[in-house]
């Protein structure tokens, strides 16, 4: 009991010099709850809200070579892929490239390699389809 009365002086202490340090965080808290207030009251969020329950929403933020990758990849109907050694050091591609494939998942032994258009790729494997700067190749 001793502690939570502690607690509850200290949070109340931190609050009360917050405000006297700093009086326009009260203003914008204010501010952002009448504006959170009119977008509720207007309705403006449910296309957001809608965006959330859509499969694929939001992948037009994507880089074009990733959109491009993930059509590739779900024209095939794969499970499994990986990723060559220059989308690998890409970071922003690849990580992109992960989120955006689920359900379809990295596997470092996936046959279906996934890699930019302008990259050479082993001999011994076999271009499936190419668009948008990406590539699809069979590599055994």
């Amino acid at each position: 009991m001793k502690i939570q009365i502690k607690n509850i002086i200290i949070v109340l202490g931190i609050t009360v010099l917050s405000i006297y340090l700093f009086p326009q965080t009260v203003q914008t808290v204010v501010d952002l709850h009448k504006t959170w207030l009119t977008q509720i009251q207007q309705d403006s969020l449910a296309p957001l809200a809608s965006q959330f329950a859509s499969p694929r929403a939001g992948e037009f933020v994507l880089p074009p070579r990733v959109q491009a990758a993930l059509s590739l990849l779900r024209a095939q109907e794969l499970s499994a892929y990986r990723y060559s050694d220059r989308i690998r050091k890409d970071e922003e591609t690849r990580q992109r490239l992960i989120e955006s494939a689920y359900p379809i998942r990295y596997q470092e032994n996936a046959p279906y390699l996934v890699h930019f258009a302008d990259e050479p790729v082993a001999k011994t494997c076999r271009p499936i389809a190419s668009a948008g700067g990406a590539s699809l190749a069979y590599c055994p």
